[in-house]
């Protein structure tokens, strides 16, 4: 079941886009679902709820446009950059370190982390 993410989420409905192909409100709409997800990662489950900045909204679909909360996904920045069509996609070095410790603190397993 699709839950409502406040008043910069709308079910089913796609918002005015920018020449980027993201909604207006994208940022917004990014920071409800990554805090409802409570910016943990859906592929290696990092808990990043102390540094916000190492999680992303990712469309499933590829659609920008698209933010129906079953086609959004909270991924940590390297998750993200692994994802298809995301070859372009490269966390900071500095995003990549806390992102490391934060792993060996969290016990993820490595077969979760980087490639």
């Amino acid at each position: 079941m699709t839950r409502p993410l406040g008043k910069f989420f709308a079910r089913g409905v796609k918002s005015p886009v920018e020449p980027s192909g993201y909604p207006k409100n994208w940022r917004q709409i990014s920071a409800a679902f990554r805090d409802s997800r409570k910016h943990t990662c859906e592929v290696c489950g990092v808990d990043c709820r102390e540094h916000t900045s190492l999680t992303d909204a990712h469309h499933k679909n590829g659609d920008k446009s698209d933010c129906d909360y079953k086609n959004l996904m909270c991924l940590c920045v390297s998750c993200h950059s692994k994802q298809p069509a995301h070859g372009h996609y490269e966390a900071s070095g500095r995003k990549m370190e806390k992102l490391r410790q934060l792993w060996e603190a969290q016990n993820i397993p490595a077969h979760l982390r980087e490639k």
